[in-house]
């Protein structure tokens, strides 16, 4: 059941794929769609010959780009006010675009329902000799969520733990996740959807990935591990 909620949730992305080996490659209808930049500089959404460009780093801020498309894979984009036109390459196979030597890398972006969320969620990764650990619990609808998190480091025996319980989310467009009571504006997004994971990329770069629990995940820290928040 919780696999079948996931995949749908990626109906329109895999619709959108789909276009791209019916539809005739000369075709700007084929590339209509919201994409996402996997190193989350922001979000494309493109509508027959016109497409918006919302940064990550300045939100609420909007590019509006009249579209051509020349030589089957090259996607022109010029600014309807001001600016030099971009030229972006289309990879009809790997369905993707990409401008600036791939600086910016667009791949179509996952519909995920808010409150597909609800429910427990895990990660665990080691970076530099530490383990990170994230479980999230999201809640109403996935309005809100509880955020536990625990930095280990099993070389020198120490450990951190931090919870944030009731955070206010907000998900844009089906993949765009933000913080509307944030001050910073943070936003990250969804880049994809495989079985019960969903990964994600925030506006710094940094990636990582949920995967669906039945029950919240609670790390038992080893005894004798120091919490190195005793110390600050």
């Amino acid at each position: 059941m919780m696999k079948t909620k996931l995949l749908s949730a990626v109906v329109g992305a895999v619709s959108l794929l789909s276009a791209f080996g019916v539809m005739a490659k000369q075709d700007l209808s084929a590339l209509s769609g919201q994409w996402v930049d996997n190193s989350g500089r922001g979000a494309l959404a493109i509508s027959g010959d016109k497409a918006t460009f919302t940064s990550s780093t300045d939100w609420g801020r909007e590019q509006v780009y009249e579209l051509s498309l020349q030589d089957n894979d090259v996607l022109l984009l010029t600014p309807t006010t001001e600016g030099k036109t971009i030229e972006a390459k289309v990879d009809w196979d790997n369905q993707s675009v990409s401008y600036q030597r791939n600086k910016f890398h667009f791949t179509p972006a996952p519909n995920i329902r808010p409150e597909q969320l609800d429910g427990y969620w895990f990660e665990e990764a080691e970076r530099g000799g530490t383990k990170h650990i994230r479980s999230v619990e999201y809640k109403d609808g996935g309005t809100r969520y509880d955020y536990y998190s625990w930095q280990v480091n099993p070389g020198y025996g120490t450990y951190s733990h931090n919870v944030d319980r009731n955070v206010v989310l907000q998900v844009d467009r089906g993949f765009i996740f933000r913080g509307p009571e944030s001050s910073s504006a943070y936003v990250h997004y969804a880049v994809r959807v495989e079985d019960d994971t969903i990964h994600y990329v925030d506006r710094n770069g940094a990636t990582w990935t949920e995967t669906r629990t039945e029950t919240l995940y609670q790390y038992d820290v080893p005894k004798g591990f120091r919490n190195m928040q005793d110390y600050r």
